[in-house]
């Protein structure tokens, strides 16, 4: 079908509907006289159509270079077009079987109607038409079919009035796009596509007489259902179309001796419809600008004619689905992925994957997954604690211990929180950026109870997320459900230097008549400064080149990050270029089913699947667009005099007042330039430290985030000394060890302990073993030999150990262990 868009000009209308005087006491041939020479100082009624059948109208939707997309589903399948755009063929065919003396003669045929008025008068009905073209487009539009002679006048007489003024170019135009054609369609357009998948102005005589005969009878004539009664009707219109000299001899004979020529589209009755074009309908049902109530929006949706332009990049569009099916394994079909992609200036969604392919079998394969599902996003959420972490001035480099676990205490309505990493790794200290690029649970849960959950949520709405979020410690892990959609747009907001745009599928919609009614506005707000997004962006670069995320590196900058689902239920990567930000999902769309082994062939992480398929999409997205690079902060302050002020919500507070930074967890030299710039008096004091390595601050007084004036003093204390953490171990495996082999071990890793007999033992015999444990961010290896002593009976080996192993302990726990 041709992506052209028809340029339609108003249907003629003139006057306002009357109600026509009742004529009963005309007798029938009387009054068709009068109406033929139409008396002077006779009222003709005027009309406007009563029937929503004749101004119905296929909506079309637009990708963002004018090419058309699809239609919007409809029950009345109509597509008006002028007369140039039907060719010649089909109104000439109409006019020879229809109304022979149509361009020769005034709206009504004075010699039929005389001819059936006989009839019409001895049945005491309309027996016989005699309608001309104008009547029969007076009664489409009436949508009346019934056949009384008092409705034969009325009919007579509207299309005197109605139809005074225009031309007879102007009337076939309008009958042409009116007339029900069968199978569902309206006009010569629609049944063109329907009947033989082309537009009219390529039709051939015979497919052209094919159409003009089922406007007698579409139900009969259908030639989808009744071919031999089409062949026929075709033939009488031929035949017309010959007796009046319209065709040759040649012409006829060929066309007569031609088959039907069918090849049936559904394209119209049945538009495709994919992810993208779906959202795009969801987000026009919402907009007031097309109705008050949601069924008037539906109603103007499905016949108003509306040119609907949208946001989709076509060649995006097709990459981000080949993407997500090369992504997942073919065999694994109730496995599903989702992709958002979004420019981040604007907010325009430029692709939407919702699953496997709309029209495909897979399971919930129309469920759009991008924009209609909510799934917990793992820890692609610390991106929201990182900004607002910044944004309370918490530098990148704050040191924090990074224990395997660690339990959150109770405060402030929060109960207590115990989390540990992916698998329970312990990494000594490390810095704020570190944790984030090896996304570091742990840390981030010290991170949160910092920076407040309130003010996480709240910054998680600013920078994009739409749906409601309970303000609980463990949101930093993101345990609660978002769609893909939101989570491209906070990555969008990171991309954009602390900007938000909403993200929206349509730029514009017009009328049938080209009339803009819908234009979309930019409402973009500030979640945090361009200064924060400077520090965040390397942070989160560093992820893809040396953190969890490195199978999603494209060859040029990127930043992003990974998210992985409580019992790898979901998994997720959120990344972004200058110009583009993305949001990859994979899972079960049928619930949080883990993906593990035997459900999918390995565990399923964000960084695995989904970074691949960030990679892929990515890449080719963006192959045609130049490389761009993030700007540093010097960049953003140098330009910051021609940057509008940001829209902020802090309070304001007395001029000769500080709000105090949080300098806790930075270097020295870092806490004290920071809080020198807010115009305090500084004083230092030392002591050692558990918690922070020599050098860094670890109290500040007054608290961080108290009101003083300036000039005030400030304390902080920098630790001294020699880091105090506890070392910690893993604990051994120690079943199927002798007891001198499992005494070694235990010694071996700093763990007291012994082994002790029982009346059960194990007669397993083991020579060698190796455990690897993590202390601090150091990795201990022990591997021992013990010889069996020279004796031909079995020995003992342990059977039961406590803790269990794997367990996380400090240096100097007692291990115990029997056999």
């Amino acid at each position: 079908m041709s992506n052209k868009r028809f340029l339609l000009r108003p249907r003629f209308r003139l006057g306002t509907s009357v109600k026509v005087a009742k004529v009963a006491s005309l007798s029938a041939a009387g009054s068709l006289f009068l109406a033929s020479c139409a008396l002077p100082g006779l009222k003709i009624p005027t009309i406007r159509s009563t029937n929503p059948q004749t101004f119905a109208q296929i909506s079309s939707i637009y990708a963002d270079d004018g090419s058309l997309l699809t239609q919007v589903p409809t029950d009345i399948v109509r597509v008006p077009v002028t007369l140039s755009q039907m060719g010649s063929l089909v109104p000439s065919a109409t006019v020879a079987i229809e109304d022979k003396r149509y361009w020769n003669r005034g709206p009504i045929d004075v010699r039929s109607i005389l001819r059936a008025a006989v009839a019409n008068f001895n049945a005491g009905s309309v027996a016989q038409g005699g309608s001309t073209i104008e009547e029969q487009l007076v009664k489409l539009e009436l949508g009346t079919p019934k056949r009384t002679l008092s409705e034969k006048l009325h009919e007579i007489l509207l299309s005197l009035g109605s139809l005074t003024g225009t031309t007879k170019q102007q009337v076939l135009d309008n009958y042409l796009n009116d007339v029900y054609l069968g199978e569902g369609t309206y006009g010569v357009y629609s049944a063109s596509i329907r009947y033989f998948g082309v537009p009219p102005t390529s039709l051939d005589l015979p497919q052209a007489a094919t159409i003009a005969g089922l406007i007698n009878a579409p139900s009969a004539y259908d030639p989808l259902i009744h071919p031999n009664l089409a062949l026929q009707r075709r033939d009488q219109v031929l035949e017309a179309m010959y007796s009046q000299n319209l065709i040759t001899k040649g012409q006829f004979t060929q066309s007569e001796n031609a088959s039907l020529e069918l090849n049936p589209s559904l394209s119209l009755l049945s538009p495709k419809i994919d992810y993208f074009t779906q959202a795009v309908i969801s987000e026009a049902e919402s907009l007031p600008q097309l109705g008050a109530t949601p069924s008037q929006r539906l109603s103007a949706l499905e016949h108003d004619g509306l040119h609907i332009y949208t946001t989709e990049n076509p060649q995006r569009e097709r990459e981000a689905q080949a993407a997500v099916l090369a992504g997942i394994p073919k065999n694994l079909q109730t496995l599903s992925g989702a992709l958002v992609s979004i420019d981040p200036a604007t907010g325009a969604v430029v692709s939407i994957v919702g699953g496997r392919g709309f029209s495909s079998n897979a399971p919930y394969s129309q469920y759009n997954i991008a924009v209609q599902a909510q799934r917990p996003a793992g820890s692609t959420f610390k991106i929201i604690a990182l900004a607002e972490a910044l944004t309370q001035g918490i530098s990148p480099n704050t040191i924090f211990r990074a224990p395997g676990t660690i339990t959150i205490p109770a405060s402030k309505g929060q109960t207590s929180w115990t989390v540990s990493n992916y698998a329970g790794e312990a990494s000594g200290a490390m810095t704020l950026a570190t944790a984030t690029a090896l996304s570091v649970n742990t840390v981030y849960a010290q991170v949160m109870e910092k920076i407040g959950p309130a003010n996480f949520v709240a910054m998680a709405h600013a920078m994009g997320i739409r749906t409601h979020l309970y303000p609980y410690i463990s949101l930093v892990l993101g345990d609660q459900p978002v769609s893909p959609i939101d989570l491209a747009s906070i990555y969008a907001t990171a991309a954009n230097y602390g900007t938000y745009n909403p993200p929206y599928t349509i730029s514009e919609i017009t009328n049938s008549s080209g009339s803009v009614i819908y234009q979309h506005k930019a409402t973009p707000s500030v979640a945090f400064s361009p200064l924060v997004a400077a520090q965040m962006i390397p942070i989160l670069q560093s992820v893809m080149t040396e953190g969890t995320g490195v199978y999603a590196a494209i060859n040029r900058p990127a930043a992003g990050k990974t998210g992985t689902g409580e019992n790898w239920s979901d998994a997720w990567f959120a990344g972004f270029t200058p110009q583009l930000a993305t949001a990859v999902w994979v899972g079960f769309p049928s619930g949080e089913v883990p993906m593990i082994p035997p459900n999918t062939p390995i565990y399923v992480v964000g960084g695995s699947w989904p970074a691949n398929i960030f990679a892929k999409y990515m890449t080719s997205a963006l192959s045609g667009s130049p490389v761009e690079y993030f700007k540093t902060a010097a960049q953003i302050e140098a330009t910051s005099t021609t940057m509008p002020p940001p829209t902020t919500t802090t309070t304001t507070q007395p001029i000769n007042t500080v709000t105090l930074n949080n300098v806790i967890g930075e270097t020295q030299n870092d806490a004290i330039a920071s809080l020198d710039a807010q115009g305090v008096k500084i004083s230092t004091s030392f002591a050692p430290s558990g918690e922070y390595p020599p050098g860094y601050a670890i109290a500040e007084t007054p608290p961080p985030g108290s009101q003083i004036l300036k000039g005030s003093s400030v304390s902080i204390t920098i630790a001294n000394g020699s880091l105090t953490f506890p070392s910690t171990v893993l604990v051994p495996d120690l079943l199927g060890l002798t007891p001198p082999q499992a005494a070694s071990v235990i010694a071996s890793l700093g763990l007291k302990g012994a082994c002790t007999a029982t009346p059960s033992t194990s007669t397993t015999t083991s020579t060698t073993t190796s455990t690897t444990a993590t202390t601090s961010s150091l990795s201990v290896s022990s591997s021992t030999t013990v010889p069996l002593p020279p004796t031909t009976s079995l020995p003992p080996t342990v059977a039961e150990q406590s803790p269990i192993p794997g367990t996380q302990v400090a240096v100097g726990t007692l291990v115990t262990c029997s056999y």
